[in-house]
């Protein structure tokens, strides 16, 4: 009797080879939930502020019309989120799924490329060996791999789907923050924004205000930056953060005449909002901003939902223990 391949379902594969592609499916379906949740958050956030870009943030499409990337948006969006969550995709849905992820893998290795060249010719530099790129080209290419071939997805467990949905969800602003966050745009500019931390009870800056501050004195120094905007909230003791900044920085050679203080810089939401002013007072046509690696992907994506491009810069901590905050890391996630 000939063995027969069925029309649905799975082909008769060995056991092993059975849960090697039922793992692969779930992977590849989580991937797609995470990634179009992202595509349709992005198209949202166009009504809610026309000048936002959220793509970029995984795939930089510049180049081509605003009206074309809205409806990458949409139809990667929706068409992930079904393929990923449906029980049983259609064939119709796992080839439309596989055409946007094949688009989308060669785009993000193109992206890819151009951050290396960038990192090669000096025009930035980088403290991640990786561009995020290459890796956001993997997930769309696993994602591509199992929609093109819908004879041999085996399905995947609910479980497992979403859980690699969550870990992504968790994992994207982690990636955010050491491949970005790492990478120093520095350039002439006319303002440092440099953001607070802990100022202790006698007036000395933490460490990570400190090599905030210090790093802000450089850029200062070398002229790359003709003024210093230091903003925070109240100290542990009778000493502002910003007056801690400022003391600092004038010990380092600033001086006082070239420093702005906000004493309102509460948090990052204030002192973007409040250095924007600030750079609209004095005509500034380009800020820096200035703190941890882990926080500058926050900075720059507050910055974009008030409609402004900010180059970041990040501290070198002295303290070579604080080049790796797991607990400040985590912290970013929730607040990314």
């Amino acid at each position: 009797m000939n063995a027969t391949i069925p029309i649905t379902g799975c082909l008769d594969i060995s056991q092993p080879q059975r849960i090697s592609s039922r793992h692969s499916h779930a992977t590849a379906r989580g991937l797609a939930l995470f990634l179009g949740c992202l595509f349709l958050v992005a198209f949202i956030a166009q009504f809610v502020n026309p000048a936002v870009d959220l793509t970029i943030w995984w795939l930089d499409l510049r180049a081509l019309p605003p009206a074309s990337v809205r409806v990458l948006d949409v139809v990667a969006g929706i068409s992930f989120l079904a393929w990923g969550s449906l029980r049983k995709p259609t064939v119709t849905l796992s080839w439309l799924v596989a055409a946007v992820a094949t688009l989308s893998t060669m785009v993000a290795l193109v992206n890819g490329v151009v951050v290396v060249g960038l990192f090669l010719t000096g025009k930035v530099e980088g403290g991640f060996p990786f561009p995020l790129s290459f890796l956001i080209a993997l997930a769309f290419g696993a994602i591509a791999r199992v929609a093109c071939l819908p004879r041999l997805q085996c399905g995947g467990r609910p479980a497992e789907i979403f859980a690699t949905a969550i870990a992504c969800l968790g994992l994207f602003p982690v990636f955010q923050a050491y491949c970005l966050g790492w990478t120093n745009y520095q350039r002439p500019a006319d303002v440092a924004v440099v953001f607070g931390a802990r100022a202790y009870a006698d007036g000395k800056p933490s460490e990570a205000l400190a090599d905030r501050v210090r790093r802000a004195c450089d850029l200062y120094r070398d002229g790359t930056v003709k003024t210093l905007y230091f903003s925070g909230g109240p100290g542990d003791g009778a000493v502002h953060e910003t007056e801690s900044m400022r003391r600092m920085a004038i010990g380092l050679g600033v001086p006082a005449t070239a420093i702005v203080a906000d004493l309102s810089g509460l948090n990052t939401e204030a002192t973007v909002r409040h250095s924007l002013d600030y750079a609209q007072s004095i005509h500034a046509s380009r800020l820096l901003a200035v703190s941890e690696f882990y926080h500058l992907p926050r900075i720059k994506l507050c910055y974009q939902f008030h409609g402004a491009e900010i180059l970041t810069v990040p501290a070198i901590p002295q303290n070579s223990q604080r080049a790796w905050p797991f607990f400040s890391v985590g912290r970013e996630i929730p607040a990314f």
